[in-house]
């Protein structure tokens, strides 16, 4: 297993917006692995649902701690 970078810092992270999420998922090549735990193709057509639920789940945590 590799570790960080020295001077790489993941103790900050921005909040990122629906929209955003929505559009890296379409970006992902049409290509996948008998490994993949989701096909590529259902989570492109479910990018909207899973951007939301993943956006609003990160949200719910950030208020609760």
């Amino acid at each position: 297993m590799h570790g960080a970078l020295p001077d790489c810092d993941f103790s900050v992270f921005r909040v990122l917006a629906v929209d955003e999420v929505i559009i890296v998922t379409c970006k992902i090549p049409d290509k996948q692995r008998a490994t993949d735990p989701l096909p590529t193709h259902l989570l492109k057509d479910n990018a909207v649902v899973l951007a939301k639920t993943s956006v609003e789940n990160s949200a719910g945590r950030r208020h609760a701690s």
